[in-house]
Order: structure tokens, then C-alpha cells, then sequence
């Protein structure tokens, strides 16, 4: 049974050792795995507000990776 993964992301740096790990997993355990790399790097930094108000980003990340309510 093929499992599905999402992986996130932290640093766009064409360096980044996370961001090449996450790419050699991917290609490595593709015929066991389907994992998708998501870039978290245009999410705003987390500040809790009276309004309970939502960046647009990270609304974003939610119907990008199908995450439901009770996730």
C-alpha cells in the first residue's frame, strides 16, 4: 500500500541540508512512498491575535496539502 507524506519545508536555500534530504527521500522512496515537499517560508510568524484571523498563507497550505478540520 503506498502511504502518503507531506514534508515541510523551512529554508529556500539552494543549500539547505533539510531541503536535499528531503528531495533524496523523495526520489529514494518513491515506489514505497508519495511524499510532496512544501515550502513554509512565505507562512508569517506565528502571533496569536483577539480575531483568530488566519494568514492567507497558511489557509493556502491547508487546501494545498487537503488538510481537514480535525487533522
Amino acid at each position: 500500500m503506498m502511504k502518503n507524506f507531506v514534508a515541510l519545508v523551512g529554508s529556500e536555500s539552494s543549500t539547505s541540508t533539510n531541503r536535499h534530504l528531503l528531495q533524496y527521500m523523495k526520489t529514494h522512496f518513491s515506489a514505497e512512498a508519495t511524499i510532496e515537499l512544501i515550502s513554509l517560508t512565505n507562512l508569517p510568524i506565528f502571533k496569536k491575535t483577539d480575531d483568530r484571523f488566519m494568514p492567507e498563507p497558511a489557509l493556502a497550505l491547508i487546501k494545498l496539502t487537503n488538510i481537514k478540520g480535525e487533522d
